[in-house]
């Protein structure tokens, strides 16, 4: 089977499939979102909106507090030090999570061992007819640390309210980067992922991790909450299969919608191309 894609094919790297961690997940969320984005309008991406600006700041807050910190010091005292840390509640309950989780893991487990670093990693997936499609992994994890068990513990950082179905989103990206670093690192395992949430003010999810007692759990004192949980091989054998079925998927040319009364009219800037489709107003798509 060719996996040979046509040379506006945003992705495509020589004759290598660039897979990275959004690109994965948008297919996963819907095909014919993906091939809008990254096919026929590759280039064409809307503006940055108030929730995505502040997003950036967020992170960068993390990314720089990371960069900044010194044994000793408390996370307060690094946050003092930065510029441009927006007044935001998100940063509050940062600076008191980060600093409980410096205080149960020590220096050695709270700073990084590497944040907001590109990865770009060299693989191959295997179709069904055997044929082996060169892929490029590419990835930027929020922060790697390194639990006090001697694992990995892979964190992602994400602004807006917490809930379990975002939880098993997030879980797939961190699977995602659990692979590339199995990759990476052979000589280092993946134990744990984190889910750092600095606008959580999900009461009922709080509670009810911390009652459970299998993760991890730090909070902020009014909102926020990070939890770290165990990395399994279920989540891991889940994400493989679908990112087999998204590399198949993308080389063979199938871009299916998934459509959503509630997902596609409020979160997709392509809706009304299905829409119209769906009713018959329009025929459907032809991609090349």
């Amino acid at each position: 089977m060719s996996h040979s894609l046509p040379s506006s094919y945003n992705p495509q790297e020589g004759e290598s499939l660039r897979v990275s961690k959004s690109s994965f997940m948008k297919y996963f969320k819907c095909p014919r979102q993906y091939a809008w984005s990254y096919i026929l309008l590759p280039d064409v991406r809307p503006p940055p909106n108030d929730l995505m600006i502040r997003g950036t700041s967020i992170h960068k807050v993390l990314e720089n507090l990371y960069d900044s910190y010194y044994p000793g010091d408390t996370i307060a005292d690094t946050v003092a030090i930065l510029d441009d840390v927006p007044f935001d509640p998100a940063v509050d309950a940062m600076i008191e999570i980060e600093q409980q989780r410096l205080e149960v893991w020590g220096v050695a487990g709270f700073e990084p061992v590497s944040h907001e670093e590109k990865l770009e990693i060299p693989s191959y997936e295997e179709m069904e007819d055997g044929t082996m499609v060169p892929i490029i992994l590419v990835g930027l994890p929020d922060a790697i640390l390194r639990h006090p068990d001697g694992g990995l513990c892979i964190v992602e950082l994400k602004t807006g309210e917490l809930n379990s179905s975002k939880m098993g989103r997030i879980r797939k990206e961190l699977c995602f980067y659990a692979n590339m670093l199995e990759i990476l690192m052979p000589g280092e395992e993946v134990t744990h992922f984190g889910f750092f949430s600095p606008d959580c003010m999900n009461e009922n999810l709080m509670v009810d991790t911390i009652q459970k007692g299998k993760k991890e759990v730090f909070t902020g004192e009014n909102q926020g909450i990070l939890i770290i949980e165990k990395a399994n091989k279920r989540s891991m054998n889940s994400f493989r299969k679908n990112l087999k079925s998204m590399v198949h998927g993308v080389v063979s040319r199938q871009w299916p919608m998934k459509w959503s009364d509630y997902y596609c009219t409020e979160w997709c800037e392509y809706h009304l191309n299905c829409e119209s489709e769906m009713l018959g107003i329009s025929e459907a798509i032809e991609i090349p």
